[in-house]
């Protein structure tokens, strides 16, 4: 299966965006959310693909190092609509 990453849609699981505002309110202030979240599409656009999906729905991983550390995107893509769903982000 082939992904063109620049040119899909991203979206982000329930569960994922639950996780990550958790994270982000016992860390930092709220408001930094957003600018985290234009970083995680940062990563996925730029990252290495270290597992590609092999057919629609299954997961696939994208890592990616940057200064802050090592982040690892686990993803699941849909073909027929061009989007990308995000499940889990680890750093």
């Amino acid at each position: 299966m082939r992904i063109d990453l620049h040119n899909c849609r991203i979206i982000y699981t329930k569960h994922c965006r639950r996780r990550f505002i958790q994270r982000f309110l016992e860390e930092q202030e709220a408001e930094a959310l957003g600018e985290e979240l234009e970083q995680i599409k940062h990563v996925i656009r730029t990252g290495k693909v270290v597992k590609l999906p092999e057919k629609d729905g299954s997961v696939g991983v994208i890592e990616k190092r940057i200064r802050k550390g090592k982040f690892r995107v686990k993803f699941t893509y849909y073909s027929p609509t061009n989007t990308l769903a995000v499940l889990t982000i680890e750093k």
